[in-house]
């Protein structure tokens, strides 16, 4: 499924990004350092507040749930250190999102939710490259679905997650470490390790298989050349480029 992104969609953020992927829309801002709290404060490391905000109605379970996990992949990138006794603020919009009750055939939510993971990481991460907040690494997170006949899909649709066995939200950083695994459903080991192997190579491409052209655009790669481009233009001024 294809995603499409924007840069510096808030000028009064410190950094923004807009992703969206098939029918889900995230709009992500990041601001901080900012003074924190007594209450909320730490004395060696930087808080890290992570919102997020549904698309219609009020934040609850669902978005509770969210933050949990966002919150905790952050937190192993986010250089906080550096800013002890200070706050970085990430509110994350939904701002599309397909209808949950559409999603028949499952037992309870949670594949729904599992869904829109992805979206909500990789906007965030997107968002606090923009920031310049210090990171010590960065990372990309797809969705990967199991069918009850053995065949493995990467970016499903809705439709295909209807009908899927097992549902996993994988993310992974740049030299290749597993940061957040997610799953939901039926699935045996072997299977897990399958959806691994291509949840990787959906995130970071098989560098070693040039003749795979689809791994010279994977997550990473794309995520990279967006950053590119936008400090080209930042920086164009200087050069007196015209960009």
């Amino acid at each position: 499924m294809a995603h499409s992104v924007e840069l510096d969609v808030l000028p009064d953020a410190d950094g923004s990004c807009r992703f969206s992927m098939g029918a889900i829309s995230v709009l992500a801002s990041i601001n901080g350092p900012l003074e924190v709290q007594r209450r909320d404060e730490l004395p060696e490391e930087a808080t890290i507040d992570v919102a997020v905000r549904p698309s219609a109605g009020l934040a609850g379970i669902r978005e509770r749930f969210f933050e949990g996990l966002i919150h905790k992949t952050l937190k192993q990138v986010i250089k906080t250190k550096q800013f002890p006794r200070t706050l970085i603020q990430i509110t994350l919009q939904i701002t599309a999102s397909p209808d949950i009750d559409a999603i028949a055939g499952r037992p309870h939510q949670a594949a729904s939710l599992l869904y829109l993971l992805p979206s909500l990481l990789n906007a965030a991460m997107l968002a606090l490259l923009c920031s310049s907040i210090a990171l010590s690494n960065t990372f990309a997170s797809t969705v990967i679905i199991l069918m009850p006949n053995g065949e493995i899909i990467s970016a499903p649709s809705i439709q295909q997650i209807q009908t899927a066995k097992s549902i996993h939200v994988l993310a992974y950083t740049l030299p290749g470490d597993l940061i957040l695994v997610e799953s939901e459903g039926s699935f045996d080991i072997h299977s897990w390790e399958g959806c691994l192997i291509t949840g990787k190579d959906q995130c970071l491409g098989n560098l070693s298989d040039n003749s795979n052209p689809a791994s010279a655009k994977a997550l990473h790669t794309q995520f990279r050349e967006l950053i590119e481009a936008r400090t080209m233009h930042s920086e164009s001024w200087r050069q007196n480029i015209d960009v």
